[in-house]
């Protein structure tokens, strides 16, 4: 087969034409610093960065969910921690109300102090986080308790995936923590203990004593449950923070270039054109001095 001119010049054209396209993905490849930026490059490499990248995304989406449950267990902690202040001040206003010294207008003043206390701790137990009300279980959209002290939530608890094969409760129990379910009616006691007062019953008085102590004591066991949970929860957010690391790494690794391959490959890239373009003005004033 005789090898014409112009078949001779398309051979020149079509190498200097990929070593273009040789030369652009090299110098992709140096600047990015990776050797996989589509699945032609390398379809083994390629699917697997696919795979980390669908892992490292499933990651983030758990470690913000879990940022914001943390979030609320922080919240519900320090809202337990005011709420136990709470009963401990009223406990000792009763102390003060059944003692057979004070005054009918002495016991009224505490009782309107006893009344403040409750709506304190009626604002604290119908505190909102990140899904809505922090202790009205499932009922996240309406106020754990009414005016008068109802509860409105459920015993729903909110629990987060922390790992393949693990949970992690991320919401306190307005139940346990404010409810008969959980010892005392802290909003039923707090009103009978209010309206005693107002009675100048210093006996029915030293009645709820050991009432106010209950209620004390079931929110404190609710913040210790709470406490608990925050080291879960911390313990998990580090582990995932962890393994975003190490599938930023396996990425990394999977799809990295080695720097000097790439810039070698890169000018010897740049040489070959070079000589290919001198190749292609040869054959080109070659025709052009057998046209003349």
């Amino acid at each position: 087969m005789r090898i014409t001119d112009a078949m001779r010049t398309n051979q020149t054209l079509r190498n200097l034409s990929g070593l273009r396209e040789s030369h652009a993905q090299a110098t992709e490849e140096a600047t990015s610093g990776l050797r996989v930026n589509r699945p032609s490059d390398d379809a083994t490499a390629a699917a697997l960065l696919t795979r980390l990248q669908s892992r490292l995304d499933q990651n983030t989406s758990t470690q913000k969910a879990m940022s914001q449950g943390r979030a609320d267990l922080d919240q519900s902690e320090s809202a337990l921690a005011e709420a136990s202040d709470i009963m401990k001040r009223a406990k000792e206003l009763a102390l003060t109300a059944a003692n057979g010294g004070t005054s009918p207008d002495g016991r009224k003043a505490t009782a309107l102090e006893i009344g403040g206390l409750r709506q304190q701790l009626l604002g604290l137990a119908n505190l909102k986080g990140s899904r809505g009300s922090l202790f009205a279980g499932s009922q996240t959209g309406t106020p754990a308790f009414d005016a008068s002290g109802v509860y409105q939530g459920d015993g729903y608890e909110h629990n987060l995936q922390s790992g393949p094969n693990s949970e992690v409760t991320v919401s306190a129990s307005g139940e346990r923590a404010f409810t008969i379910a959980g010892g005392r009616d802290v909003f039923a006691d707090l009103s009978a203990l209010e309206t005693a007062m107002n009675n100048n019953d210093p006996a029915a008085v030293s009645g709820y004593l050991d009432a106010l102590d209950a209620g004390h004591q079931q929110m404190i066991r609710e913040r210790a449950r709470v406490g608990v949970n925050q080291n879960r929860a911390e313990q998990s957010d580090t582990l995932l923070t962890h393994t975003k690391l190490l599938l930023e790494t396996q990425k990394a690794t999977a799809g990295a270039a080695d720097p000097a391959e790439s810039l070698t490959r890169l000018v010897t890239l740049q040489q070959n054109i070079e000589q290919a373009l001198q190749v292609a003005r040869k054959v080109l004033d070659l025709q052009l001095m057998q046209l003349s």
